[in-house]
């Protein structure tokens, strides 16, 4: 058993909470929501944020998700009294500042998904924020994906861009 407030569980984007809502921003089998900009899939917030699966600094979001999707971000949805980035209640004038309404703050960044079929659990893998942060922190560079053997083009094909599952992207993004 672990106490609510240990500091071993470490700290949540503030104000999200099991079955929160949440929305993976991205591009699902190539698909995107006019202009080139991402779709909102909805989701919800499966695991408890405080808690790391696996020993690992990830929770698990409730979606069903689609191949194209990974390293998307992941957003939880919070209500009521918004602060906004640098605000905070022991500002004099904070109450001017905020708003009653909806907001939403990073959970992490969407990575792939336990069970894509109808019958399966869906429930997507998110890797939180300060394990993002530790990445970057972390100062290695890896091996981009372009770069990696399985992703050299046949020398004699014209030259496109691939996700993570080498599906080409539209070529208008790339014009």
């Amino acid at each position: 058993m672990i106490p609510a407030n240990s500091e071993r569980l470490g700290t949540p984007a503030e104000g999200i909470t099991v079955g929160s809502d949440a929305f993976v921003l991205g591009f699902p089998v190539r698909m995107y929501g006019g202009e080139y900009l991402p779709l909102w899939k909805r989701a919800s917030v499966a695991s408890e944020p405080q808690a790391d699966v696996d020993g690992l600094p990830k929770t698990l979001i409730d979606t069903a998700t689609r191949r194209g999707m990974s390293g998307s971000p992941v957003f939880g949805q919070v209500s009521g009294l918004i602060f906004p980035e640098g605000v905070k209640q022991t500002d004099p004038d904070w109450f001017g500042k905020t708003y009653f309404g909806l907001g939403n703050r990073l959970i992490g960044v969407y990575s792939g998904a336990y069970g894509r079929e109808p019958f399966e659990a869906q429930l997507g893998v998110v890797w939180k924020e300060s394990a993002i942060q530790q990445t970057i922190r972390g100062g290695k560079l890896g091996t981009s994906s372009f770069k990696l053997e399985s992703r050299v083009p046949d020398a004699t094909a014209p030259q496109s861009y691939f996700d993570w599952d080498d599906w080409p992207f539209p070529d208008p993004l790339f014009d």
